[in-house]
């Protein structure tokens, strides 16, 4: 635009009419200029000046779309704000938490490795010192527990562990069979070495052994098993509902296999468990109530 002033000003300004003197005949001549500057101009004024309007919108417009996305911007700011504040005060903590939760969970995952390990060592070495157990040299005259062969201890050792887990027998890591004493041992220890409530325990659970490998591996079968007085004093000073647990243990196996066998139990207290199609007779010494005594009709 003031290029074109400039144009317009000096074609105002400049004399139209120059006079001058002819090369030829040295006459003084007026010679006028005919060019017109100031339409042309004018012209390009007008179209210049819309071009600047349009760009006067475009500005405007461009403004008010910065002053929209610093809008947007600034609250796009307060939400990261937010979030990092979300982050710092609440998700940091929890990760931690999650992390202190997972080095834990790692622990125990190696601390249940090294018991399957210890568990498969106890296992190989229950099976090596129950192979040397029976591998013992005996005199030379027929005995026939010298017939009970390496597989019958084993097998005979994984019924009576069944049994005792089954019973609820609890920290349970070994059960050696020795064919020399005929007797188990748990955890290392000789039955015999246990008080006389554990004692009688572990026995009856061993009868049931037998018993159930005679009816099921024997030429001659024995269906009859009979106990007296299993858990009369089988008590736990410092836990007795662990007591209760393997009583009731004890009793719900003896219960199942009365299908195969024929059990009778003398006890002075039976545990509270679901007797199904068991015949339970109480002698109360009252002839009125239950049954007097062992033998029918006689009151002494």
């Amino acid at each position: 635009l003031k290029r074109l002033n400039f144009i317009v000003d000096g074609q105002i300004n400049y004399e139209q009419t120059e006079k001058t003197i002819c090369p030829f005949c040295s006459t003084s001549i007026s010679v006028s200029k005919k060019q017109d500057y100031i339409t042309a101009s004018l012209n390009n004024y007008k179209k210049i000046m819309l071009q600047k309007n349009d760009l006067i919108n475009a500005k405007d417009n461009l403004k008010e779309r910065i002053n929209i996305l610093e809008k947007e911007l600034k609250s796009l700011y307060s939400e990261k704000n937010e979030v990092i504040n979300e982050i710092e005060k609440k998700l940091k903590p929890k990760l931690n938490d999650l992390k202190g939760q997972l080095e834990i969970y790692k622990k125990k995952v190696e601390k249940r490795k090294e018991i399957n390990l210890l568990n498969t060592i106890c296992i190989q070495k229950t099976e090596f010192l129950s192979k040397q157990e029976n591998e013992k040299d005996s005199e030379n005259k027929y005995d026939p527990k010298e017939y009970l062969d390496y597989s019958f201890t084993s097998n005979f050792e994984k019924f009576i562990k069944r049994l005792l887990i089954d019973s609820h027998y609890d920290n349970l890591n070994s059960v050696i069979f020795s064919n020399t004493s005929m007797d188990i041992s748990i955890n290392g220890k000789e039955r015999k070495t246990n008080g006389k409530g554990y004692r009688a325990y572990f026995n009856s659970l061993l009868s049931i052994a037998f018993i159930k490998y005679l009816y099921e591996n024997g030429t001659y079968k024995q269906n009859l098993l009979l106990l007296d007085s299993p858990i009369l004093s089988l008590k736990l000073s410092e836990n007795e509902e662990i007591g209760m647990s393997i009583k009731q243990g004890l009793f719900e196996i003896l219960r199942d296999i009365n299908n195969e066998l024929q059990v009778i139990v003398f006890e002075n207290k039976i545990p509270d468990i679901e007797y199904k199609s068991a015949n339970i007779i109480r002698f109360t010494r009252d002839k009125t109530v239950g049954r007097f005594g062992f033998l029918p009709d006689v009151y002494n």
